[in-house]
């Protein structure tokens, strides 16, 4: 008995009345239906020089009214297109038919839009089909169906669970092919929107400087910073190993507004390839066949260098020059301005006046390495400490060391109005006084501390200590080991680099927030590869506008309407 393909192909079930046979290329091929001849992107293929072709599977919807007994489950109407409907009706009825009893005789589905059809029970009276949907103004595409597309960018769910949530609704849900097309293009216009909107962002960032005097408007401060959507990081030198998608996002630190001015997506997946390879094509991406979605090859590692060259190549399009940017420690993407530059000749040294560091990142850096030294048994000396005290007390002392850097530092700006670098020549002896103020000597304090009035009162630092006393800790005995280790540790955040790299007073705390809100869309267990960069465009537009701003932007954009008449959000 002949089952499956073969049944179809022989019943000739698959193929409707003046279709070809020979379908495209992107219907379901086997690799023996492709002659060694022919190219995989050819519209058709010659059946004569083919051993063997496998038919289109995939059923075609029949479109042609059926007539409906009963109106079964909920739609969704458009309430001008709805009254339309009421006043036609009533006014082709006509007025001879004394028992006015309207029916519905059949429907036509367009994804969540529908054509009606009614009819009288009591006459002869069948209406025209006419539209529950309002049409895109600028095309004949159906306006509800491409704002489904829209929203689903700003949710993490994706077309199936739209489909269940509309199921679960009782309303007919959308075909999943259609769906992934309208999506695929509201990707691309969100894409193109959000684009033309941090234009708007980095023109207003240009007007905001020139208003503030600044002799250069064109050149921008910005804080960046990298996202990858691994689940695990393997090592903090080299992040997103084992990432498939990953993204870079500068934002500016001009305004209060730290609008999003630049982003860079690297993207490895590429479903189109993978199903052309998984059939026996020799295909390679990034753009080895049409509509390749990787931009990056699969086995090359992410990189943050090629991200900020990206970020800088856009920036210059507008004649926009990066003048500092803040990172993280563990970045080398301040490398990738200096390559771009450096190919246009502009000398950009990418030092500390330039290379600006997040203060968090540094007071961590040096937690760290508090709580990893090898400290001497005595340090803690008065008390007999277990391992698990012992440990509690270098974490506290670890913390104490930051709070206190932090002081100084903030002491330091407001000693010189502002200007962090004013009073660098006396970090040595400011070093000096608090390791000398740790081991029990304040006599440096009053004059060197900053932050320690060595009086053995209320101006103490040890009196105003919010880790120390708690545990225990009045006094701290250093070996010469122990001097070296502190000192090494102190230089972390109180060395002449360290105090020029946060001269600007700028974090990115602004990227990790930017971060965390993209994790309501892209969580890092879910890989998109086509619509990826729709989902970071959409969340990016979200965060430069107010949610009802960037939600008519998007409606507007995509129906071509001017407004969308939607309620203030709250």
């Amino acid at each position: 008995m002949a089952k499956g393909k073969f049944k179809r192909r022989n019943a000739g079930s698959q193929f409707k009345r003046g279709h070809k046979k020979n379908p495209p290329y992107r219907t379901y091929l086997a690799p023996s239906a492709v002659c060694s001849d022919s190219s995989i992107f050819n519209s058709t293929l010659n059946s004569s020089n083919c051993d063997y072709q496998i038919p289109d599977l995939r059923p075609r919807l029949n479109l042609k009214e059926q007539n409906m007994t009963e109106p079964l489950g909920n739609r969704v109407f458009n309430l001008n297109q709805l009254l339309k409907m009421m006043n036609s009706v009533y006014e082709h009825h006509g007025t001879t038919c004394k028992n006015f009893n309207i029916s519905l005789k059949n429907e036509i589905k367009y994804g969540l839009g529908s054509k009606f059809q009614f009819a009288c029970k009591s006459c002869d009276y069948v209406s025209e089909n006419m539209d529950s949907f309002m049409m895109c103004r600028d095309s004949k595409k159906i306006a509800i169906n491409r704002m489904l597309a829209s929203s689903l960018q700003d949710m993490a769910i994706g077309i199936e669970k739209a489909i269940l949530l509309f199921a679960s609704l009782d309303i007919p849900p959308p075909s999943r092919t259609t769906m992934q097309t309208i999506m695929n293009q509201a990707s691309l216009n969100t894409i193109q929107l959000n684009d033309r909107d941090m234009a708007e962002k980095r023109q207003f960032v240009i007007r905001h400087n020139t208003e503030q005097g600044q002799g250069n408007p064109n050149h921008f401060n910005l804080s960046f910073d990298a996202r990858y959507n691994a689940t695990r990081m393997v090592s903090s030198y080299k992040p997103g190993q084992a990432a498939s998608q990953a993204y870079g996002v500068a934002i500016e630190n001009h305004t209060s507004f730290k609008y999003i001015v630049g982003l860079a997506v690297q993207n490895k997946l590429c479903w189109m390839g993978a199903y052309l390879r998984n059939k026996g094509f020799d295909t390679n991406c990034p753009g080895g066949h049409p509509e390749c979605t990787a931009n990056i090859p699969y086995m090359q590692p992410h990189s943050e260098r090629a991200m900020a060259y990206d970020i800088a190549e856009q920036l210059s399009k507008e004649d926009l020059i990066i003048r500092s940017f803040t990172t993280d420690g563990d970045t080398k993407s301040h490398l990738g301005l200096k390559d771009f530059y450096d190919k246009l000749g502009n000398v950009w040294s990418g030092d500390s006046q330039l290379r600006q560091a997040d203060p968090n990142h540094l007071g961590s850096s040096q937690v760290r390495k508090v709580r990893s030294a090898n400290w001497s048994q005595t340090l803690f000396e008065g008390k007999k400490h277990s391992r698990a005290v012992t440990q509690q007390a270098i974490s506290a002392f670890a913390k104490d060391i930051k709070a206190r850097c932090g002081a100084i530092i903030q002491k330091l700006r407001t000693v010189g109005n502002g200007n962090l670098v004013e009073h660098i020549d006396r970090l040595p002896s400011i070093r000096a006084a608090t390791l000398n103020c740790y081991a029990g000597n304040c006599s440096f304090c009053p004059h060197d501390s900053l932050v320690c009035s060595g009086t053995g009162g209320i101006g103490d630092w040890w009196y105003h200590s919010t880790f120390l006393p708690t545990h225990g800790i009045h006094h701290l005995k250093l070996t010469q080991n122990d001097r070296e280790l502190l000192s090494t540790i102190l230089e972390i955040r109180l060395s002449e680099y360290a105090v020029r790299s946060v001269s600007s007073d700028t974090s990115t705390q602004k990227c990790e927030a930017f971060n965390r809100a993209v994790l309501s869309t892209l969580p890092k267990d879910v890989n998109l590869s086509r619509n990826f960069a729709g989902k970071l465009a959409s969340k990016t537009l979200q965060l430069n506008n107010s949610i009802q701003e960037s939600v008519e932007k998007k409606v507007s954009s995509i129906t071509g309407n001017n407004c969308l008449p939607v309620p203030p959000f709250t």
